[in-house]
């Protein structure tokens, strides 16, 4: 059976304010139940959102892997930095 799903739970990286339409929370609800108003409603069966949920999930996990190779590099940057003083 196909539920309501809100678009901005999927695609964090769209939208520059994660403020929800429905309730006002900084944050989305993954389930949608605003009224039909709500323009990032997506309707999804269990197989679409198994698959959308997945790939959010995967593009955290990546965020956090670049933001420690960021710090990685950050630090051995400044490690080069220091040996050339």
């Amino acid at each position: 059976m196909a539920k309501y799903y809100c678009e901005k739970y999927f695609y964090p990286e769209k939208y520059a304010s994660y403020k929800c339409e429905q309730n006002g929370q900084r944050v989305c609800p993954r389930e949608c139940h605003a009224s039909n108003y709500c323009p990032r409603k997506l309707h999804l069966d269990n197989e679409q959102f198994a698959m959308l949920d997945s790939l959010r999930a995967v593009k955290e996990q990546n965020l956090k892997i670049l933001e420690q190779n960021k710090k990685i590099i950050e630090e051995l940057a400044l490690q080069q930095l220091q040996k050339l003083k």
